[in-house]
Order: structure tokens, then sequence, then C-alpha cells
């Protein structure tokens, strides 16, 4: 045939050797390694002639090296295509051969010495089918095996023959290059045509060859380690899955073999089954979000698992199987996801393959019964194809395992919800979510989720809502319910959402505005499915922010704001200072509206929320000025700097504090989320709020003025949903009847301004000061609070609940400015004051004294204003209960701060105005409530100065006792002081007149005059005290009447004689003169009451002509007893005064011209040099008319002193009253204050103080002291 036949029949004679019977295979190998001989040599050989001569001469030409590669190519490929099975293992022989010419041929090929790319693409051909052959029949033995080195170098290069390979477009670029080649080659253009369509379709069966071969070659151990393992091959894969070309998918692709994703998929089964480390990479691969991708490693994965035993956790091929059960592309993937969990039940669960539980079929009936030796069949399992019903089983299946397999209910939720967050498409994410809450029935999160699968479920369920909580809403309302069915799992929760929230406040606003978007849906299905476990830990979190600092940096500032009353020190040329303190006379036309109440000073009530009907669309401009223009217009002095706005602005802060809070602090706190979360379950519940109102609308009020304005945002929201849940909602359901439509209009009117509101703050930011303690924005909130306690008419005791709850927060918060509103709160309510509630802030109050700093001193000042309203709502007879309030009172008026002594005596005017002291009775509750002194040690020592006031039954008992100082007669040393000061002055006055109307109201025994001793309750109380039982009550709690009125009027009247001089009296000076004329109507001085009388007229009389009518009455009924005391006031006045210098002058003068002046005693201190030397210091003074009036007192003291020179005092003896300084008075301090409202405090009842607060205001410094040295003004 060789020499005769044509060369379609040489050729076909040459292939059939490939078919020679496989016994003579290896003869056949060993005819042909002399051409494989030849053709790899440098120069014919002697066989090759030979066959050379034995041919047609036509076709001796044709018979070349590559020819004959060709020729040998063929046969290898048709000899290992009709391999007899495990031939390649038995003969070793012949599979060295086929790896010798398989090494040879790459190399060849890797060369490109091939002349013919017609001949080459044969060569690469068969090589392709050659080592898949050879591949596939040794993949039993790994042994045996290609080595890895080979494989990979064989895969390379079968990838760069292909376009799906590592160069995508070389390998049509080389076809395309051979193609035109031939066509320039090739003149004839039906003959070129030919031959390209040749060419292609020659050029397509290698590349499909290619991609067998590739596919082969991955049988065996990975040629990829590390974390590169899998890389590049499964890239190569997922290629040929996804983008299967058009070409390949065509009826004469398929005619070749199979298809593209066919091929990959075998690649994938051949990788995985020899590679079972690269299992769970394939597992993930099964949640991709391309269908054909997943659906293709999801049946390899199956096929694997059930064919090798593969060690893999069970709730991940749960997880698969829940997932591809309801594929809605193919029958047959479903089909798999039963197999793969028949395999996984046999495995791991075998108890579970008896009965109905062999498989996963639901509702089937028992298999028949079989012999011990025969396997139990499994159940037959019918899926319907509608999705509906494949749905369906697959909610059943999952309930029953959920219920065979409790145990993996926490494992198996945390996989498939991290699934969730990359899975596949809409699709499987609706299946997936709607067959987890069996499973999540199970679930007990535990109490402390940080690191362990609590945390890890929680994330994956929080992101999942994030992710597809507005596409499937019921479907993640139906996760968070199915976990809130356990009431332990919601604390659990909400700590962990809330934790999320923190961390995202370190995100920046836009992170938080995207976390409530989730966290509010989240505390919504909570509270749908748990409302009060819910709202009871939101309540929690939000009183926890009693413990939270202030949410903006403090300010500094070097001012104080804590001015004192000052001692004025001459020196020895003294020039007047007129802007030193006192009532000058520009002060003199002041208004009296200074001299109201601590809340008179905004005293209008803002009534607008009860009474103005608001319209649909109302503004902030149809609101009460007094709650909308007035709190947020108000505007601070200079000196204050409490605002977050002045706080931003302060160069102290550290750059990095945005918004002026605190260095490292986020833009929300714990508590601050908590209210933010409760905003929204507010609008959907109603009764679970009622037993928490009180904390809520505290809380809510009190962050109006936040300095964040997402917070003050949520908390008028939150408002409004309690408001509109609480009242609005249920009064709507009576409106038409007409039954409480009042309260309907009420409370929606309320609303309706809330809602106006939105978006801004509804007062400023403020906190009050020394110098600015009535705030706009604290008559605001006043408004705002009665307005919700009146639209909550039907919680009758909510006033009092909420006032214990603001009462809480006010001594305990950790934050200064939550403790200034607390108290502004607790004022609005106007609550009944408790024992315990009182001793509470009057150890508030003793602890800011004891530590005064600039914070501290503030924070009295809030205190006594508080105080102030409590007594002044306060009934009489429930205020003589708390005799406390006025022992406090007494022993503060010897602190030195001008501001809080200012509000001092505002809370004592009304204590004084509630009650009668002339009352026996309350003298009496009054002085049995003194603290006890310290026994007196038994020593033969004389009885100290109190003691014998005691014994006496004279004197001013009270002050004696609480400030431990003998030389206090009357209440009125301790007031005198305010005069010397503009912003004390009209309250001092009002006191004084207070005082003298009390006086003249009294009824008075004679002077000496005692008690009859006689036995009563009240007398048995006293002994058991030791106060003695004669004292004279009124005069034991202010001191001698007598004495009050001196002291009042030689300390008013040179303020009187201003006024006098300049302008009429003013209302204020008025009623100051009427009560000293009453008072000395009531002791029977007529005289002097009528010159006080003749004063207040206004005659056309100057004043010295007045004050020679008045002043010898004075002198008659005060002197000598208090001679000096009037003297030193003088002096004082003349120190420390200004404007008021030149009346002192003028009484002076008139005190030493009165005719027949007997001082007494007192008369040798008219030549007491020091006493008069203020007198002498103003002969220098730059003013004339000061020059002159001190010029004529020494001469009338000179006059004075000449007239009784010789004169001796001779009769009874008197004691004469002195008294150096009313300020900085040496025998006074700090301390003696702090001490004397210690043990008040520490003499309350036992079961008051047991209740006193163990933290009580912890913002105060217990270091403060130090700072607050730099506040004393007083001199030494």
């Amino acid at each position: 045939m060789y020499r005769a036949a044509p060369e379609p029949f040489q050729q076909a004679a040459m292939l059939a050797l490939g078919f020679c019977n496989s016994e003579s295979v290896g003869m056949l190998l060993e005819e042909v390694q002399p051409l494989i001989d030849d053709y790899s040599s440098t120069r014919t050989s002697v066989s090759a002639q030979a066959l050379e001569f034995m041919m047609p001469q036509g076709s001796r030409s044709r018979l070349r090296r590559d020819e004959m590669r060709t020729v040998v190519a063929h046969v290898y490929r048709l000899l290992a295509a009709d391999l007899r099975p495990a031939v390649l293992q038995e003969d070793t022989l012949l599979r060295n051969k086929i790896f010798d010419w398989i090494i040879d041929t790459l190399k060849y090929l890797q060369a490109g010495t091939a002349e013919s790319f017609s001949e080459m693409q044969q060569l690469r051909y068969c090589l392709c089918m050659v080592c898949r052959a050879v591949s596939t029949a040794l993949a039993a033995t790994p042994s045996k095996a290609f080595s890895t080195a080979l494989r990979r170098s064989l895969f390379e290069t079968f990838g760069s023959w292909c376009e799906e390979g590592f160069m995508p477009g070389r390998y049509r670029a080389e076809v395309s290059k051979a193609v035109h080649m031939s066509r320039v080659r090739i003149k004839d253009p039906e003959t070129a045509k030919q031959t390209e369509a040749e060419l292609a379709e020659a050029s397509d069966v290698v590349e499909h060859a290619a991609y067998l071969a590739m596919a082969a070659m991955l049988l065996g151990p990975s040629f990829e380690s590390g974390h590169q393992q899998g890389g590049r091959v499964l890239s190569w894969i997922q290629r040929m899955l996804i983008k299967p070309s058009a070409a390949s998918m065509s009826s004469s692709s398929a005619a070749r073999g199979p298809t593209k994703p066919v091929v990959a998929q075998t690649a994938l089964l051949y990788l995985l089954s020899t590679n079972v480390d690269l299992f769970n990479v394939c597992v993930d691969q099964c949640y991709a979000a391309e269908p054909l991708l997943s659906r293709a490693y999801f049946q390899v994965v199956a096929e694997v698992y059930a064919a090798q035993n593969v060690v893999v956790k069970p709730q991940i091929l749960l997880s698969i199987v829940l997932y591809k059960i309801v594929d809605p592309a193919q029958v047959d993937v479903r089909d798999d996801a039963l197999h793969l969990l028949d395999v996984l039940s046999s495995r791991i669960w075998k108890d579970t393959l008896k009965g109905t539980k062999a498989t996963a079929a639901v509702g089937v009936a028992a298999d028949a019964e079989q012999s011990s030796e025969e396997r139990q069949p499994r159940v037959a399992v019918v899926i319907g194809n509608l999705q509906d019903s494949y749905q369906q089983f697959q909610y059943q299946l999952s309930a029953k395992l959920a219920r065979d397999h409790p145990e993996l209910s926490e494992l198996l939720c945390v996989e498939m919800m991290r699934r969730q967050q990359d899975g596949g498409g809409k699709a499987a994410h609706h299946h997936v979510l709607t067959c987890l809450p069996p499973w999540m029935d199970n679930l007990s999160f535990a109490a402390r989720w940080e690191g362990n699968w609590s945390e890890k479920l929680l994330e994956s369920m929080y992101f999942v809502t994030a992710q597809h909580g507005a596409v499937f809403p019921h479907e993640i309302e139906c996760l968070w319910s199915t976990v809130a069915g356990n009431k332990r799992n919601i604390i659990p929760i909400l700590d962990f959402v809330i934790s999320k929230g923190l961390a995202s406040c370190g995100q920046g606003m836009e992170a938080v505005e995207r976390y409530f978007t989730v966290a509010k849906r989240i505390a919504l299905f909570l509270a749908r499915t748990s409302s009060q476990h819910t709202i009871d830990h939101l309540v929690y979190e939000i009183s926890r922010q009693i413990s939270e600092d202030d949410d903006t940096a403090p300010a500094v500032s070097s001012d104080s704001g804590a001015a004192e009353f000052q001692h004025v020190r001459w020196p020895p040329h003294h020039s007047r200072h007129r802007s030193g303190g006192g009532h000058n006379s520009g002060d003199l036309t002041r208004a009296d509206t200074l001299s109201g109440t601590p809340t008179g000073g905004v005293q209008r009530r803002v009534d607008m929320l009860k009474t103005i009907s608001f319209r649909s669309e109302v503004s902030s401009s149809s609101v009460s000025p007094s709650l909308a223009d007035t709190a947020m217009n108000f505007q601070r002095g200079p000196g204050d700097s409490h605002s977050p706005d002045t706080s931003r602005r302060n160069s102290s802060l550290p750059a990095a504090s945005p918004l002026g809070r605190p260095p490292g602090r986020g833009i929300l706190s714990r508590p601050q989320l908590a209210m933010c979360l409760l905003a929204e379950v507010a609008y959907e519940h109603d009764e679970d709020f009622r037993s928490h109102l009180p904390l809520l609308f505290h809380a809510t009020v009190t962050a109006m003025d936040s300095a964040e304005p997402v917070v003050y945002q949520h908390a008028q929201q939150a408002l409004v949903n309690l408001l509109y849940s609480l009242s609005a909602r249920h009064l709507e359901l009576h409106k038409t009847s007409g039954a409480l439509l009042t309260e309907y209009r009420q409370v929606t009117s309320l609303i309706k301004y809330l809602q106006s509101m939105r978006g801004r703050r509804l007062w400023a930011h403020e906190d009050v000061t020394l110098r600015h303690t009535q705030l706009a924005s604290s008559v605001a909130l006043a408004a705002l609070v009665n307005a919700v306690t009146d639209s909550i008419f039907f919680e009758s005791d909510l006033r009092e609940r909420w006032a214990a709850e603001a009462l809480k927060w006010m001594l305990e918060c950790n934050s200064r400015h939550l403790a200034c509103r607390s108290h502004q709160v607790f004022r609005a309510l106007k609550p009944t004051l408790s024992s315990e509630a009182c001793n509470a802030l009057m150890a508030g109050l003793a602890k800011c004294l004891a530590n005064p700093s600039k914070l501290s001193l503030e924070v009295a000042a809030d205190v006594l204003m508080t105080l102030q309203v409590v007594v002044d709502v306060m009934e009489a007879s429930k205020l003589v209960l708390y005799p406390q309030i006025l022992l406090a009172c007494t022993a503060l008026l010897g602190m030195s701060y001008v501001h809080l002594w200012s509000l001092l005596l505002h809370l004592l005017s009304k204590v004084l105005d509630k009650l009668d002291f002339n009352n026996s009775t309350i003298q009496h509750v009054v002085l049995a409530s003194i603290p006890p002194q310290q026994p007196p040690v038994s020593t033969p020592e004389p009885a100290s100065p109190l003691q014998k006031m005691q014994e006496a039954g004279e004197g001013w008992l009270l002050g004696a006792a609480l400030l431990q100082r003998p030389h206090l007669v009357v209440i009125q040393q301790l007031l005198i002081k305010g005069l010397f000061n503009r912003d004390s002055q009209l309250v001092t006055v009002q006191m004084m007149s207070q005082l003298a109307r009390q006086i003249g109201s009294s009824r008075l025994p004679a002077r000496g005059r005692r008690h009859s001793p006689c036995v009563t309750s009240t007398s048995i109380l006293e002994e058991t005290l030791g106060q003695g039982s004669i004292l004279n009550g009124l005069a034991a709690l202010f001191g001698e009447p007598k004495d009050q009125l001196a002291f009042s009027i030689f300390s008013l009247l040179p303020w009187l004689c201003l006024h006098y001089n300049h302008t009429s009296f003013t209302p204020t000076a008025q009623a100051c003169i009427a009560a000293l004329q009453l008072a000395c109507e009531r002791l029977r001085l007529t005289q002097v009451a009528n010159g006080l009388a003749a004063l207040n007229q206004h005659t056309q009389q100057d004043l010295q002509s007045l004050l020679g009518l008045l002043c010898p009455p004075l002198c008659t009924a005060f002197f000598p007893r208090c001679a000096k005391v009037a003297f030193q006031r003088m002096m004082e006045v003349l120190q420390r005064g200004s404007a008021t210098r030149l009346p002192a002058l003028a009484i002076l003068q008139a005190i030493f011209e009165v005719p027949g002046l007997q001082l007494g005693p007192a008369a040798r201190f008219a030549n007491d040099s020091q006493l008069f030397f203020p007198v002498a210091a103003l002969l220098e003074s730059s003013v004339p008319e000061e020059s002159k009036g001190a010029l004529q007192v020494l001469d009338a003291v000179m006059r004075y002193s000449d007239r009784n020179a010789v004169e001796e005092y001779v009769g009874q003896q008197v004691e004469v009253l002195h008294w150096a300084a009313a300020i900085d008075d040496p025998g006074f301090d700090r301390g003696m204050v702090t001490e004397a409202l210690g043990n008040i405090i520490n003499s309350w009842p036992r079961h008051a103080r047991q209740a006193g607060r163990a933290k009580l205001m912890p913002f105060i410094d217990a270091g403060a002291e130090q700072r607050g040295t730099s506040l004393e003004l007083r001199s030494s």
C-alpha cells in the first residue's frame, strides 16, 4: 500500500497503526522509536533513507522531519485513546515511553521551530489528547501520575492555546496571523477561502482539546501553594463558567465535545477531588452572586463530599443545603441539595436515619420494615417545581432540622447570616431569610456578648438589616421578632446596638445617620414583640445620663464672678474713688423691680402653651415671645461662658474637640443614643411608658438645649410621640362627643408647637451664674414643664414623681448643666418638700460652701433659688415643721459672697412672710431645733458668755448658739454689710424693713421681764435641750427688739438721708421709714417715730434741720447703750461709702450738737482718735463738701469734749454695745459658717439623714478649696 496506493490510503494505513492489538503496542513503539530518533537528530538517518526509497517518488519530497513527527504524534494519540484500562499502571516501559514522548513534544512546541502552522496545530492537538488520556488513566494511582512540575508546565502551555487561557487574545492573534500568511501564499481565491476555513476549524478543535487537557492536568496535588492556592486555576475555571463564548455554545462546538461550562465544572471536580483542602474555598463560591458560578461549585462540592470522606462542620453544609434547596433555575441543583443532606445525615447523625428522620422529608409515611442485615431505604422525597412549593418545603425542612438538631442553632445562624452579607441575588436572600426563624427560636444570646458567637451573629444581623431592611422589611422583622421572643435576648441585643452607635459616633455625623436608619428599625421590631422589656432597658440606659459628664468642654474664665464684701483700707493721702461701693446718685432712680423674688425677675409664667390656638401650619413666630423669642435670643453677659458657642470659641480648648466636646468623647453618649432609639418606639406604645414618665419627661426636657442638634431633635420627637401616644391618641376618641375637648385642644396645641420648632433649640444652652441667676431659658423650660404635666392630666401624681426624679438628678448627676436644668424643672413643678429632700438640699449647699469655686458657688445659687420656691409654695403649717431652714438662713448670713447673700435674704424674707414668729409655739419649735452645744468641761473657770446668756434669758440666743459668737446681739449685725454693695443694697433695706414690721406687730413684754415658769410640754422640751424655760422667744430668735431697732435706724439713716437730698423717696424708702416708725411706736418711742414721720413727709426743710429734730429723740432713746455702735456704723459708712459720706457726716454733726448729750460710759470713746480717723482722713478729700463736713464734725466733737471734760457719769452701770466692723469682722471666717450649717444638718432627725445621697453633687471637685482661695477677697 505504501508503494502503489494513493496518498489518502497511505495516510490511512499509517494512522491504522494506532489501532493495533494491545498486545502489540510494545512492538509498535519499538518500530516507531527509530523514527523518533531520526527526526530528533540533525541529519537524516539510514532508516529514513530506506523508508524514503521505498515510498513513491511523488511523496519523497514531503517526507520531512516535521511530517514524521506529526505521524508519530497521531500514532501516540490513537494509541493513548485505545489503551486497555490499567495498562499504564502495569506496564512501566509503556508509561515511560509515553512520558518521554510528551516531554519531547512539549519542548519542541515551546521552542516554536515548526515551519508549518498546520502541522504545529496537529502536534498541539495530539499532545492535548495524549495528556488528557494518560492523566485520566493514571488518576487512580497518584504515585505514578504526572509530576506536579510537569502538570504545571503542560497546564500553562495548554492555556496559551485557547482564548480563555492566561493570555486572552493571544491565541486568536496567532491564528489570524497564520490565516493571513496562507492567504498571501495562495493566489487562488477559492483555495485560499477553503484553506482559511480549514485553519479556523482546526484552531477551534485545538482550543477545545486544550480546554479538556487543562482540566485533566488538575488531577493531582495542586501546583499552587500558600495563600495563592487555587488562585490562577480557580480564576480560569470561573472565566470558563461565567463567560462561555457563542462559538462554544454552537451546535458545531457541541459536536466536538462538552461545552466550556461543562469542561470547567469537570476541571473543578478534578481539582477538588485531589485537593480536599480547597473545600472551604469552593464552599465560599457556592454563595457567589453569579448563578452559573454558584451552581457549578455547589454541584461539585456535593459530589466530592458524597464520594470522599471530607471533614466539614455540619452547619456549613446545612447552610448550603438550605440555600440550594430553593434554587429557582435548575431542578438538579435542588436534587443535589437533598442528596447532600442525605449524605450528611448518614455520616454525622446516624441515629436520624431511623423512621421519618432518614432524610429531609416532611410529613412522609414511615419506611417499610426490613431485616437488620439490609440497609434501611431512603424515604421518597418529591419537591414541587413552583416557587411557592419548594419554598414551603424549605421552611418545613428547616423547622424539622431545627427541632432535631437545636445544638446547631447558634453556629448555623452565624453561618447563614454571614453568607447573607455577600451572598447571591435578591431571590436568594429572600428565601434564606424566611427559613431562619425556626433556628432563631433556639437562640439565647450571652449577657457578655463580646468576643463570642453572639457578637458574630449580631454583627451579621445588623448588616443584613442595613442591606436588606428596606427591600425585605417583613422578613427582617420576623428575624428580630423571633430572637426577641426570648426575653433574655432583649438586653444583649440593645446593648450591642448601642455599642454600634458609639462606634459610629467616632466616624462622623454621616455614619451616625446611617446607624439610626438601622438601629431604630431594630428597636422598633424588638418593641413590637417584647415592648415592656425593650422599653425598660432603653429607659435604664437613659437613666444612666445621670452618671455622664457634661457634653461640652468647660470654658476657662479668669473672672470668678464671686464678688465679696470687701474691707477698704485707707492710704495716708486718701482721695475719693467715685467707683467705690455704695449707692451713688446715679442709682437713686433704680426701679424697685430688683427687689422681687428670684422668680420675680421673670416672674410672669408663660401660659401660651395652654391658651393659644395653633394653626395647622404653626411657625415659631406665632408662639409666645416669652417661650420662643426670649429664650432663643437671650443675650449672656460678657463674663458668662457656659454656652457651647462661647466654649467653642475659647482658644484654650484642644483643637481635636469639635462642637465643644471634651477631648476623646464621641458625638453621642450611650444614654443619648438610647433616647434617640426610644423616640420611634414611643409612637407605637403607650401604657408601657406610664411607669417611666417622670424619667423620660425629665431626660427629654433637659436635652432640649443639647450641644448636638441630633440630640435635641430626637428629644423633641420623643416628647411629641409620648404626648401623642399617651394622651392625644386617646382623646381623639372623645373629640366627637365633646368630652375632654379642652384637654384635647391643649395637648394638640403643645404637639403642634413642638413640631413647629423641629430642628431648633427651644431655648439657649446656658447655666446659672453668680451675675445672672435669672435665665430667660428657665422661664421657657418652666412653661414647657407645666404644659406637659397639664397635658398628662390623667396621671394625678405625675408632678410629685417628676419632682422626685428632678431632685435625684440635681443632687446626684455628674453634669453641672443637667443639675442646673434639674433645679429649674424642680422649681417649675413646685412640689411639696419632704424632710429627706430638705436635708439633701442643705447637705448640697454645705458641700458647695465647703469647697468654694466658681462652679460650686453657682450651684449654691441654684440650691438657694430652689429653696425659695419650696418655701414659697409651702403652707405655713407645713413650714413650721422645717425650722432648720430658718436656722440655716441665720447661719449663712455670715458668709461674704454678695450674690449668694442676696439670694439668701430673699429666702429668709419668704420664711418671715410665711411664719408668725410672735406665735409662742413657733418660737418654741425653732428654739428647740437649735443644735445642742458641746457640754462645758468641768473646770473652775467662769461660765462663757453664751452660758450667761442662756441663764439670764436675754440676748440673741439663736445667733450666738449657731455662730458661736456671743458678741452678736441682733440679726441686723449680719445684715448691715449688704448696705455697702449695690447688688445687695435694696434687698438688705427690704429685709431690715421686714424685721422692723415684725417688731411693730409683736406682742412684747416690758424689757427685763421674764416669763413665769410653768410646766408644759414645751418647757420640758426646752429644759431637755438646755435652753432654759424663761427666754423671751422673739428676742432669742432675732435679738432684743430695741437693740434691733437701734441697729436698723443708725445703719439705714445715711441711706435715707441720701434719698431725701436728691429726690423723692422711692416706694422702698417709704416702706422702710413706715416700718421703722411702726416699730418705734410699738416700743413706745413716740418722739423717734415723729422724727421719722417728718423725714418721710419730705418737707422743704433742709437735711440738717430735719436731723436736728430727729437726733435728740434718737440719742435719748438709744444712748448710751448704743452710742458707740452708732459711731462705729457712721465711721464704716465714711470708709466704704461714696455717696452716703455727706449724710453720715451730717448725722455725726447733729448727734454731737444735741443739747445735753449724755453718752455715759461711752463718752470716753469720743476722744478716741482711732475711732474718728475716717473723719480726719476726709479733711484731705478732693471733694470740698466732704472736707467741710469733716471739719464741722471735728468741731462738734471738740465742743462736746470741752463741755463734758470735767463731768463724770454717775448712776446705774449700763452695758455699752460695740461692734467694730460689719464687714471683715475678725470674729468671722468661712469655716464658722460651714461648721454651723453642718451642725444643723447633723441635728436633723436620723431617718432624714439616712436618706441622704451618698454621692452628692459629684461634679463639685473635692479639691476645689485650693482653687477657691483665689476667690477670697477679704483682707487679712
